[in-house]
């Protein structure tokens, strides 16, 4: 995934990944592969309209599929965070219900029960299915290419009911089986529903830790199927005798000879097939493996997409269509171009014949070598030292190289490796904060006094490098460098030693990976050094540990002092990101070398999808900084407000979202009939429209379509001189970046835009430093200025300026962007920890780099103002170098739980935070425990401790095998001590608590503070009310008679009336001058 704009830019969306539950998969299967899991767990489904926009549950209310049976209906699936229901099937009598009864057929969708609000179901515009509609009650959800395929197979396995689009679905006989068949996409997660007609997942899993039930048919050849490296994907079903059984991990291994392999689906019916049999393939090819996905099955069905129709019943033609598809599989694989992976190896394993690792490294890349094994003799001139892309030593062991999918498979074989992790691209997450904070510089000179000097801080920052020349980093005041530090200042074009100095203490390059994947780096364009060309990595460092530069402004907004939380930390840069992105093995290379440097402080703002945690590269990488004692905050992401939609959720990681300050820069339309539309701008030009008293001509070019027209959205080449010229032109937000939207009215002879929100942005307003005069509006506000250009004879307006406006009521307010909880991977632990700051920062800029970051733009400043999560997580990263100053022997986990406990969730009006996508209150799975605070993080009375060991506990309760625990403990000498026996046993600083919706369940957790405060004291618990269930502290008292004393507290709750929608409060401890907050979640899950 190349890297993305950020904001200002683009408005861009990652795909929601969605999944189902599969509670009757074997444990053994290893569903958490998929996000599934053996226990109950809150999985959701949902459906896309295929529109184009995103599979989500944002704004939708409770979604229902019904299906027709003998007695009544039953709700078969459920959205809105709710869990999915799958069907259980039995190995006779047809698909039940949950509760057991017959499902007859015809199967159809029908209109929700009076329970459910039918206008409320109506509002769910994101759902595909509406009221009293006919549409099947399983989709295929992701890109809109995408089709929906339900197979019913008859007794003689000769037809096959299905639709595309609205059709409807004719039921099977009531005897057959019911095989529910979707996607798993390259660009959003897909799930089906009805696993339950095939239960020996092991004898035809399509992917490996992928049931079978997930297969989806888009166009022919389309590349639909999951693209996770995994070997051996593709099943094909012949009748009678299955195709000569590919049964090899590579080519070089001879096919076996023709098999007759057992049915399995006979087993799952009470009347029976024909013979199906199964085997893999051993096909690499994504192209040749989809059409052997769909050879497979017109082999016996008859396929219905759109208006095709394909009959293709017996005899050889399929059969040898398949042997052809083989062919081309076959010479696919042959072809297969190296890629880079990562290879984490038990350092403890390496065999005595090694002096180095190395040196065994190199030798396990030559044993698994295509050039090695497919020669009669070895070849002397094949060097692995060549192919090896990094060696990893310190957060994680290990290297990255080169491989095929062959090698990759190979390897994964091989003495020593314990996972192969293909190389992911992440993207970045894209100033009176510290005033805003609290943090007055009484306060900081007070934490970097004398008697702290042997206590030096260095922050690491991964980012885009950063620009030295910058004020920012002046070290005047500052000491020696840290003894402690063993990092350097690597060189390069555009960067000498000599731009290093006492505050900006090492800069390192990494690109190994990007150039392994893309090619070598375009060095006339792109400098191969520690210098920042893009001014993402110069914002995020100054911003985090930026000096005091007086009178720092962007065309003179925001004018002031700009300093960073810990304006006396050292910098350490890492450039990790390059024109084509971020690649995982150059950040996982950062990581170590920035631990093995003596960095104190991680900041990240990067981040990618939700893998599984042994899956995920930089949580394996942050788990062991976290060991040596590092701590690390990462950005959340800007994909909100849909739910779910968070990264980073490693519970050793601290995951930053966004707030807004009280700080803006307002800026008013005013319309012909006199109506005043008030709106944000950072323009600054020598064309001031605030200076014309007369109107100007306004033009809106979309229609009264909802449909978006790529002229309302003024993209490239949409607007045409003769219409917009003189005029000031409103564009909607959407597609390309904000800017440019300014930049393709001027070029068509606009004077000036109006860029309204649209209901992705609701009301939230970002500034951006257009290239004309702009104004930015919300969503309500730009509704009301198209309703005037369509309706008015003569529309007009004119644009004004208002500079900076301090004081801003309410504030802080959780960004509309800033992505949201719950944890996808756990629900026991909240996500994100806290917010910070991270709408319209100003912070140090790259003198390379426009303030729009638009090539068109030629403009060059020395401060800029940013909004996104990057913007957030320096923020926290600069805060917890300060608590690393006062607390120079405190653990990562410590450092944490001081900033999530004393955060907090009011506005400076006293009333709960609010999210500015809703304008309502803002829950725990918007803002964490809160918004940071600095001055009571230094101080907090209390902390939650977490070792090492405890989350290793954690990932045992997670179902991880002995293989996927070694990613995190590096060799075979630990095991589960299973102490614990929910995630939620974690000693985490928030309580999040799932209940089975019965009528009487409970949980109970056990939770240890540590008294920082001090020696002698006593607190009392204070726990909100909830309406369903009952919370009893004990004991309700802590007392403590020295300092670091550990107590232990209970918390019990038991269900008295099950909630629809999770609940939220907080359990505090107080002694009257610390208030030690917890945030308290509980969530209900319907019967599995």
């Amino acid at each position: 995934m190349a890297r993305a704009p950020r904001t200002p830019g683009a408005d861009n969306f990652s795909p929601v990944q969605t999944v189902a539950s599969f509670p009757s998969l074997d444990p053994s299967l290893q569903a958490a592969e998929f996000g599934l899991s053996a226990r109950p767990r809150p999985h959701m489904m949902c459906a896309d309209d295929f529109s184009g926009r995103r599979c989500g549950v944002a704004r939708a209310w409770l979604i229902s599929w019904i299906m027709e049976r003998e007695r009544g209906d039953c709700i078969h699936s459920r959205a809105r965070g709710h869990p999915v229901a799958s069907l259980n099937t039995p190995a006779s009598g047809g698909p039940r219900c949950l509760d057991d009864r017959p499902v007859a057929r015809p199967l159809r969708a029908r209109p929700p029960p009076a329970s459910i609000p039918r206008q409320e179901l109506k509002r769910s515009r994101r759902s595909s299915l509406k009221v009293g509609s006919t549409r099947p009650s399983l989709h295929c959800t992701g890109a809109a290419s995408f089709r929906t395929v339900v197979a019913a197979v008859a007794q003689d396995a000769s037809h096959m009911y299905s639709s595309a689009g609205d059709d409807t679905i004719p039921g099977p006989p009531a005897e057959a089986p019911i095989i529910a068949l979707s996607a798993h996409g390259l660009r959003a997660s897909t799930t089906a529903a009805w696993p339950g007609a095939l239960r020996e997942h092991h004898e035809y899993a399509l992917v490996p830790h992928f049931p079978p039930t997930v297969l989806c048919f888009g166009c022919l050849l389309s590349p639909i199927l999951y693209s996770g490296g995994c070997p051996g994907d593709v099943v094909v079903v012949v009748r009678g005798t299955a195709l000569p059984a590919c049964e090899f991990t590579s080519m070089r291994r001879a096919p076996a000879t023709t098999t007759v392999l057992p049915s399995a689906i006979t087993r799952h019916s009470s009347a029976p097939l024909h013979t199906a049999h199964l085997t893999r393939l051993g096909c690499q090819s994504m192209q040749a493996r989809t059409l052997l996905l769909h050879l497979a099955v017109l082999k016996f069905l008859s396929i219905h997409l759109g208006q095709l129709r394909l009959d293709i019943l017996h005899g050889a033609l399929p059969l040898c269509l398949a042997l052809v598809a083989l062919q081309a599989c076959l010479s696919a694989r042959a072809t297969t171009a190296p890629k880079t992976y990562i290879v984490q190896m038990a350092a403890s394993e390496m065999p005595s014949s090694f002096d180095f690792h190395h040196e065994w490294y190199a030798s396990t890349v030559k044993s698994v070598s295509s050039v090695q094994l497919q020669g009669d003799e070895e070849d002397d001139d094949f060097d692995p030292y060549a192919r090896i892309v990094y060696n990893y030593e310190t957060a994680f062991h290990g290297f990255a190289a080169k491989l095929d999918e062959d090698e990759a498979e190979l390897m994964a074989e091989a003495d020593g490796v314990v996972a192969v992790l293909p190389e992911t691209v992440l993207q970045l997450h894209t100033t009176r904060s510290p005033d805003f904070l609290g943090i007055s510089p009484e306060i900081r000179n007070s934490i970097w006094s004398a008697g702290l000097a042997d206590h030096d801080v260095v922050v690491g920052v991964l980012d885009t490098g950063v620009w030295p020349e910058s004020p920012s980093f002046s070290d005047k005041g500052l000491g020696p460098v840290p003894a402690k530090w063993k990092g350097l200042c690597q060189t390069g074009r555009g960067f000498t030693t000599a731009h290093c100095n006492r505050k900006i203490i090492g800069a390192r390059i990494f690109y190994n990976g990007y150039e392994a994947s893309s090619g070598p780096i375009n060095e006339t364009v792109e400098l191969k050094s520690p210098r920042d060309q893009d001014g993402h990595g110069t914002h995020t460092a100054a911003t985090a540990a930026g000096a005091p530069v007086p009178d720092a402004n962007l065309f003179g907004y925001a004018s002031g002092v700009a300093r960073g939380m810990a304006p006396r930390a050292r910098v350490a840069a890492y450039k990790v990101c390059w024109s084509g992105g971020c690649f995982s093995s150059d950040i996982l290379a950062a990581v170590d070398r920035a631990v093995a440097d003596g960095v104190d402080v991680l900041s990240i703002s990067l981040g990618g999808g939700s893998s599984p945690y042994y899956h995920d590269s930089l949580a394996i990488a942050s788990f062991g900084a976290m060991q040596m004692g590092v701590f690390v905050a990462c950005s959340g992401g800007n994909a909100g407000p849909d739910p779910i939609s968070l990264t980073n959720l490693s519970p050793w990681i601290t995951t930053v979202g966004a707030s807004t300050m009280d700080r803006d820069f307002p800026a008013t339309v005013t319309l012909g009939n006199g109506a005043n539309i008030t709106g944000v701008s950072l323009y600054k030009g020598r064309r001031n429209l605030a200076s014309q008293k007369e109107q100007y001509p306004l033009v809106y070019m979309g229609g009264n379509s909802s449909i978006p027209d790529p002229r309302s959205l003024c993209l490239e080449g949409t607007l045409q001189p003769h219409e917009v010229g003189g005029k000031i032109v409103i564009c909607d937000r959407g597609i390309s970046p904000r800017v440019q939207k300014g930049q393709v009215v001027k070029n068509a002879g606009g004077v000036g835009m109006i860029l309204a929100n649209t209901a992705a942005n609701g009301e939230e307003l970002v500034a951006d430093s257009h290239l004309l005069p702009a104004v930015a509006v919300g969503e309500s506000q730009g509704i009301a200025a198209k309703k005037y250009s369509k309706t008015a004879a003569k529309p007009t307006a004119k644009l004004s300026f208002d500079g900076t406006k301090l004081g801003i009521r309410p504030s802080p307010v959780v960004a509309a962007f800033s992505s949201r909880g719950p944890n996808v991977l756990t629900l026991e632990i909240l996500k994100p920890d806290v917010i910070a700051p991270g709408v319209n920062i100003l912070a140090a800029w790259s003198g390379d780099a426009s303030p729009s970051s638009l090539s068109t733009d030629r403009r060059r400043v020395g401060f800029n103002i940013l909004s996104g999560t990057s913007m957030s997580c320096p923020h926290v990263a600069g805060v917890a170098a300060l608590i690393k100053a006062s607390h120079p022997d405190w653990s990562p986990a410590k450092i944490k739980s001081a900033l999530m406990t004393t955060a907090y969730v009011h506005d400076n009006t006293y009333r709960s935070l609010k999210d500015a996508a809703t304008g309502r209150a803002s829950t725990p799975f918007d803002h964490g425990a809160g918004h940071i605070h600095p001055l009571r993080a230094l101080n907090p009375g209390l902390v939650y401790d977490i070792g090492q060991d405890d989350y290793l506990e954690f990932l045992c309760v997670e179902n991880l095998t002995p293989m996927q625990l070694r990613a995190f403990t590096k060799n075979s000498s630990k095991a589960c001590k299973h102490t614990f026996t929910s995630p939620g046993d974690l000693n985490y600083p928030a309580i999040s608590a799932v209940f089975a919706d019965q009528p009487s369940a409970a949980v109970t957790v056990r939770r240890t503070v540590t008294n920082v405060g001090p020696p002698s004291s006593t607190y009392h618990v204070k726990v909100s009310e909830f309406k369903g269930a009952d919370i009893v502290v004990e004991p309700s008292t802590l007392r403590f008679t020295s300092s670091n004393q550990k107590v232990t507290y209970k918390v019990t709750m038991t269900t008295k009336a099950a909630q629809k929608t999770p609940e939220f409060g907080a359990l505090s401890w107080s002694d009257g001058v610390h208030i030690v907050r917890s945030p308290l979640v509980l969530t209900w899950l319907p019967p599995m």
